[in-house]
């Protein structure tokens, strides 16, 4: 049955339907974005979000002019905190009148007030008032500290758009709840109200709890470094997960689905990636990150991964070896194994393996793997499902008799920290014991881990009918070379 028509400013994504705002050609810069999008709760039906998305509308388009207005309120707020600083930093003079009475000069204090006046009669009163709050210190802005915590910490591009997007939210809510979008002004009270925000409108627990981390870690900088904040209204406000967000986890593949990939992937790129995910653990950046030189030995060597634990020596399984030595063959050391996509750039929030996520969704979809729990505007699975494969196999052959390795090991081939709970459903006792005191796995246990794992039977090792990705990883121009194999 077609999916009922949908009006002005609404969207399909997935399963959901969401409101979408043009941004400004002037303002992109300052959101980076060209649109401001919301999603309306799950479930949400042609006809209801005709009635919903007013009350969208009217809080996306009220972010566009906030923005307009904070272009000048935002320079106010810089110089405030120009002469705020030279306020603190200055020698004032100090003399005695002629009663004797004592008088302190200082030049800043008669910069701020001549500014504040200039201010009062081109931009009113009420921001005359908000620029002397800044300057004498009674006030901070929410963004004042932004550059210098990232100037510490070193977030990558992607990451600390995240957080400016964050706290320009919280701002944005401020303004339209009537409240000062200050640091002075987020109480704990204030900030229980603004993550009840998430709930009523319908955003994504796992989206919601992103976005009040990156405040709660803000927060903490200023707490401890900037000092401009006297404690954190942010501890203990993340949303508590719910059942429906356990039943929505997302999993590993089944050896049905498996087959179905590993025998219906058209492009080279693609099924060797999921190959060598299926037999390592590794996560999808680590493949992407791998260069020649990180395949010596007969070792998969991760120098750069998402934890700690993450940074380790996975054994190259044998049905590996073949795809590696090719892809090894006439290269230099330093030479990506998986030359097809460009080298990421530094400024951007992309990936170098984000062009095969990208890819790997859309043929997962091609060859019939898209399960979903109803309701859900994502699917079950995920490139990263092959990871969970890797686990649950290991588990599996395990449990079915094969040696040389524990549980334990398992942790250690996907680079996981031993610290309680489950490793992707496996159970992992005597974590203390085993992820503290034992050390680091034995090359031969790793090796008997990995060397457990099979594809499904019936599955190659090999194909000839793939698709070789051009130079930038575009596709052939082959005609039918859409076509799902074996779907």
């Amino acid at each position: 049955m077609p999916k009922a028509k949908i009006g002005r400013y609404l969207q399909r994504h997935g399963d959901r339907i969401r409101v979408v705002v043009i941004v400004p050609p002037s303002l992109r810069a300052h959101f980076g974005k060209a649109h401001l999008k919301e999603a309306l709760p799950a479930g949400t039906t042609a006809r209801q979000a005709e009635t919903l998305k007013w009350g969208v509308l009217g809080r996306l388009k009220g972010q566009i002019e906030d923005a307009k207005r904070g272009h000048a309120k935002g320079g106010l707020d810089a110089e405030a905190l120009q002469l705020r600083e030279a306020l603190h930093t200055e020698t004032p003079t100090i003399f005695k009148d002629a009663d004797g009475t004592e008088i302190i000069d200082s030049e800043a204090e008669t910069v701020i007030d001549v500014r504040a006046e200039r201010i009062a009669e081109t931009h009113g009163d009420d921001a005359a008032k908000a620029f002397l709050d800044v300057a004498h210190g009674r006030a901070t802005p929410l963004t004042a500290h932004l550059a210098s915590w990232f100037a510490r910490k070193k977030f990558s591009k992607g990451y600390a758009d995240d957080i400016e997007r964050a706290v320009e939210r919280l701002a944005a809510w401020c303004r339209e709840e009537g409240r000062a979008a200050t640091v002075e002004a987020v109480t704990p009270s204030v900030a229980h109200a603004y993550a009840d925000t998430f709930i009523n409108r319908g955003v994504n627990r796992v989206t919601a709890n992103k976005d009040i981390a990156a405040l709660r870690s803000y927060w903490r900088f200023m707490v401890g470094v900037a000092r401009t904040a006297e404690s954190n209204p942010w501890q203990g406000q993340s949303l508590p997960k719910t059942r429906d967000d356990e039943e929505r986890s997302k999993r590993p593949f089944t050896d049905d689905e498996a087959t179905r990939l590993l025998t219906g992937l058209a492009t080279r790129r693609e099924w060797e990636f999921s190959v060598v995910a299926a037999l390592s653990g590794m996560r999808i950046e680590e493949i992407a990150r791998l260069t020649v030189a990180d395949c010596a030995g007969g070792w998969f060597n991760v120098r750069r991964a998402k934890t700690r634990a993450g940074v380790r020596r996975v054994p190259i399984h044998a049905a590996l070896e073949k795809i590696v030595a090719r892809r090894c063959e006439g290269k230099r050391p330093g030479d990506y194994l998986f030359e097809e996509m460009p080298d990421a750039d530094p400024l951007s929030k992309r990936t170098r393996a984000a062009a095969v996520t990208q890819a790997f969704t859309r043929a997962r979809r091609d060859v019939g793997v898209d399960p979903r729990t109803p309701g859900h505007r994502q699917a079950d699975v995920d490139f990263h499902s092959w990871r969970r494969w890797f686990v649950r196999t290991a588990a599996e052959a395990l449990n079915g008799g094969a040696t040389g390795y524990s549980v334990f090991t398992i942790a250690h081939v996907v680079g996981h920290k031993i610290e309680g709970g489950t490793l992707e459903g496996v159970r992992l006792p005597l974590t203390m014991t085993m992820g503290v005191y034992a050390g680091p796995a034995s090359a031969d246990s790793l090796k008997a881990c990995v060397a457990a794992v099979k594809l499904p039977c019936g599955v190659p090792t090999e194909r000839d009918d793939l698709l070789t990705l051009r130079k930038g990883g575009r596709r052939p121009k082959v005609a039918g070379h859409l076509r799902a194999f074996g779907a």
